[in-house]
């Protein structure tokens, strides 16, 4: 019987021993599977915060756009103005702004 109890308890520890490196497992898995959830929306998050900066870069070409459009349209309406009352010569600076635009415009 002696025999018996011995291997019984040896069966028994390796068990438990078993058990315990079964939960050390799932642990460290419930771990990973956490920091793996963490870091998506982390970057879900980054890439939310670039999506906006980008449509707010958009916005602000297309009211520069705009702007720009705006100022050539009031440029017309002047060198009009200026050939109807004969100040063509005083508005004669189309060509000069258009040739510093080429200079400042980017390849």
């Amino acid at each position: 019987m002696g025999l018996a109890r011995n291997r019984a308890s040896r069966w028994k520890a390796e068990v438990l021993n078993g058990q315990k490196k079964m939960l050390k497992t799932e642990e460290v898995f419930a771990v990973v599977i956490f920091e793996v959830q963490r870091s998506a929306k982390s970057e879900a998050r980054k890439e939310e915060k670039r999506r906006e900066e980008l449509e707010a870069m958009r916005q602000r070409d297309e009211a520069l756009e705009k702007e720009v459009e705006i100022l050539k349209q009031k440029l017309e309406e002047l060198e009009q103005l200026a050939k109807g009352r004969g100040l063509s010569g005083l508005f004669n600076f189309k060509q000069a702004i258009s040739e510093d635009a080429k200079i400042a415009k980017p390849v």
